[in-house]
């Protein structure tokens, strides 16, 4: 009987030890909010990504993870239609996050991983050249590129990111609507810091305004003109994945839209002014 009671004891005391070395949730209780920005050679883009959960997918257990993209037209005052971008996971024992960015030609990978140690490597190109603790007493993974992981917040650069574009930064996170994170390059002159959002997230604007994009809805094509000389036309769809590239020339340019799925998308028009962003919804 005192064998068995020891053994019960040595077990729960086992167990107890295993919860201390958990690592916190990336996620708040009720609600959890990330304002990221995707960086571009013609300007910054700016979004907020919300989690809803716990959705069961693949027989697994995921937040579901929507965007609110702010472009060259809006504002983060306005509403504006979110957008399911992706399914994220976690394993609070091991400090893991994962994404599947729910679409047939992609698998779940991993976005987060809060036991590396320094010499590790990450996603192929990423080191652990630190480990540390913040004031907040949180864990702090160090990479080469100069990105973090942190605990119960996440990668401040993700890697692969939510939209798809590797030069990306966490903003801000807000667990169960308090600030936990901001990142320390914010400034009043780059950034709004009530909306965690970039003050640049459009191109020169002497380019924006020479170029009208229409019909917009389009049917089956859209016409671009610019004051400026084309050069080309990025398609982009709104979870930031490349669809299309059209080579341009002069200053109207005609895109096809037959065979893209209807939709909201961004062009990126390259011109001999700079690069503008337009939106196009394709019916």
């Amino acid at each position: 009987m005192r064998k068995t009671l020891t053994i019960t004891t040595l077990l729960l005391c086992l167990s107890a030890v295993h919860a201390q070395q958990g690592y916190r949730s990336f996620f708040g209780q009720e609600s959890t909010e990330w304002y990221i920005e995707d960086r571009f050679e013609f300007g910054n883009h700016s979004s907020k990504y919300f989690f809803l959960g716990d959705t069961l997918y693949d027989g697994k257990h995921y937040k579901l993870a929507y965007r609110i993209s702010y472009g060259l037209e809006y504002t983060p005052d306005e509403e504006l239609e979110p957008i399911l971008t992706a399914a994220i996971r976690e394993d609070t024992a091991t400090g893991r996050m994962w994404i599947n960015h729910l679409f047939p030609s992609l698998e779940e990978t991993l976005l987060v991983d809060m036991t590396l140690e320094v010499g590790d490597v990450f996603q192929i190109w990423q080191t652990v050249v630190e480990t540390t603790i913040d004031t907040a007493g949180r864990k702090v993974i160090v990479f080469d590129d100069g990105s973090l992981f942190v605990e119960g917040i996440g990668a401040t650069a993700p890697s692969p990111s939510l939209t798809g574009v590797h030069a990306s930064n966490l903003l801000c996170a807000y667990h169960d609507g308090v600030r936990v994170y901001q990142a320390s390059f914010l400034n009043p002159a780059e950034y709004d810091l009530e909306h965690c959002t970039s003050k640049y997230i459009s191109v020169p604007s002497v380019a924006a305004q020479t170029i009208t994009v229409s019909p917009n809805p389009a049917g089956d094509h859209a016409r671009i003109l610019s004051g400026f000389g084309l050069t080309a036309v990025e398609v982009h769809d709104i979870s930031g994945r490349h669809v299309m590239t059209l080579r341009a020339s002069g200053h109207s340019a005609r895109l096809d839209t037959r065979a893209l799925a209807p939709g909201t998308y961004t062009l990126r028009i390259h011109t001999a002014a700079g690069t503008a962003t337009k939106r196009l919804v394709v019916l």
